[in-house]
C-alpha cells in the first residue's frame, strides 16, 4: 500500500485578532491531493485558516507546515508561487483593465516569458470556459464571471495548493455547476474549500472538517456522514 504524502500540517495552530482567539490549539493533517471541506458557521475561523496557509496571517502560538515546511521558513514570493487563494469575492483580487491582463498578472510576476505566458493563458481560458471573453473589461463581467477569471488566475501559475473561501457564493445555478464541474477536474491538486451553507461542494471533497469558535469538531469521510450528523444536531436543538 502506497503512503501517504503529508501536503499541509496544522500543529497546536493559535491565532488571536483583537484580543480575541480566533483559532485555538487547532491540529489537522491534509494529504497530497486530498479535497478537504472546511465547514462550520458564520466566523468559526475558516477563512483564517486558509490564510495561515497562504502566509497572509501567522500563528502566534504554534506553526503551519507545507510540504513539511513551516510557513515561517518560506518567503512571500514562494508562498504566493506554491498556494492559490480564492477570495470569496473576486473583486478583492481582480485590479487589472482586461481578462486576458489580469490572468497574465501571475506569470508576469514571477518573470515567465511573454510567448509562455500567452500559451498559459489561452489554455488555462479553455480549461475554464472563457476563452471568448479575453478581450473584456473586467468592469464589465457579472459576478460569476469574475469569479471564474479570478481562478483562471490562480491555476494558470500552477499551484500546489488551491485554497477556495466560499467559491460557490453568490453564484446563480448554471455557474455553479459549471464550478462544481471544474472543480471535479482540479481534484490532483491538493485543495481546501471552506463554506457555510455550500451543500454542492460537499458532494466531491474526500473529507470534512467542523470546525467551531476556531476550535477542531469533528472529522468526516462523506457527505452522508456529515448529513446524520447535522440531522442530529437539528433534532436536538427542536
Amino acid at each position: 500500500m502506497t503512503k501517504k504524502k503529508l501536503a499541509i500540517h496544522f500543529n497546536d495552530v493559535n491565532f488571536t485578532y483583537l484580543g480575541k482567539k480566533v483559532i485555538e490549539d487547532f491540529n489537522y493533517r491534509i494529504y497530497e491531493k486530498e479535497f478537504v471541506a472546511l465547514v462550520g458557521p458564520f466566523g468559526s475561523g475558516k477563512t483564517t485558516l486558509l490564510k495561515l496557509c497562504n502566509g497572509s496571517l501567522k500563528p502566534q502560538i504554534g506553526d503551519v507546515f507545507l510540504k513539511g515546511k513551516s510557513t515561517n521558513q518560506y518567503h512571500a514570493r514562494e508562498l504566493s508561487q506554491i498556494t492559490g487563494f480564492l477570495h470569496e469575492n473576486p473583486e478583492n483580487q481582480l485590479f487589472l483593465d482586461t481578462v486576458f491582463d489580469d490572468i497574465a498578472f501571475g506569470p508576469k510576476n514571477f518573470g515567465i516569458p511573454m510567448g509562455e505566458i500567452n500559451k498559459r493563458v489561452i489554455s488555462v481560458s479553455k480549461k475554464i470556459g472563457i476563452a471568448d471573453i479575453l478581450d473584456r473589461q473586467i468592469n464589465s463581467l457579472s459576478f460569476g464571471e469574475k469569479k471564474l477569471v479570478a481562478l483562471a488566475g490562480i491555476l494558470i501559475t500552477n499551484p500546489d495548493f488551491l485554497l477556495l473561501d466560499d467559491p460557490l457564493l453568490g453564484l446563480d445555478f448554471w455557474t455553479t455547476d459549471h464550478l462544481i464541474n471544474l472543480l471535479t477536474k482540479l481534484k490532483k491538486v491538493t485543495t481546501i474549500v471552506c463554506t457555510a451553507n455550500q451543500w454542492e461542494i460537499l458532494e466531491i471533497v474526500d473529507r470534512i472538517l467542523l470546525i467551531e469558535n476556531g476550535k477542531f469538531v469533528e472529522d468526516f469521510e462523506s457527505m452522508d456522514e456529515f448529513h446524520q450528523y447535522y440531522l442530529e444536531k437539528q433534532r436536538i436543538f427542536r
